[in-house]
């Protein structure tokens, strides 16, 4: 029994060799990816919408910066298909600085409150949010707002 823990902790550890010997990936104008990250995908009406997104490579070798956008103005909101909404206002956010070029596993970002952009983000609704700029571009994020749960109304539900 000894004898077969020990090949399997030998084999174990042969497979993670070869796997940390892979060779890194070679970076390109490709490797570089958005992310975009919210806290939640429910959000109370009025409530903030802070937003990150993250600029990186992923790939193996120093890149030059694609993104020379603005990240704040590179979000994309609707509140169904085809129904884009327009910024309001400027973000009180400052843009961050950004660099000439990435080195592997670099990255820069910055977090945003949509909802003083886009006010109608505090209104009950369902709405999608992408970043994209100069060639590179998050997923979607669907995010719903709902109204704050009021204890002096009544929420019966009749199933049948």
């Amino acid at each position: 029994m000894r004898r077969i823990a020990a090949v399997l902790v030998i084999l174990a550890l042969g497979a993670f060799a070869t796997r940390a010997a892979a060779p890194p990936v070679k970076a390109t104008a490709g490797s570089v990816r958005a992310v975009m990250e919210l806290k939640q995908q429910f959000y109370y009406i009025g409530e903030p919408m802070a937003v990150r997104v993250a600029i990186s490579n992923i790939g193996g070798s120093e890149v030059p910066n694609p993104v020379k956008s603005p990240l704040f103005s590179s979000f994309s909101v609707a509140e169904s298909p085809g129904k884009r909404l327009a910024p309001q206002a400027k973000p009180e956010a400052q843009e961050p600085s950004r660099p000439a070029k990435l080195a592997p596993n670099e990255f820069y970002g910055a977090a945003v409150d949509l909802s003083q952009m886009y006010p109608q983000l505090r209104s009950k609704g369902k709405y999608s949010i992408r970043w994209s700029a100069d060639g590179v571009s998050s997923d979607e994020i669907v995010v719903t707002v709902i109204p704050k749960f009021d204890p002096s109304k009544d929420y019966t539900a009749r199933v049948e």
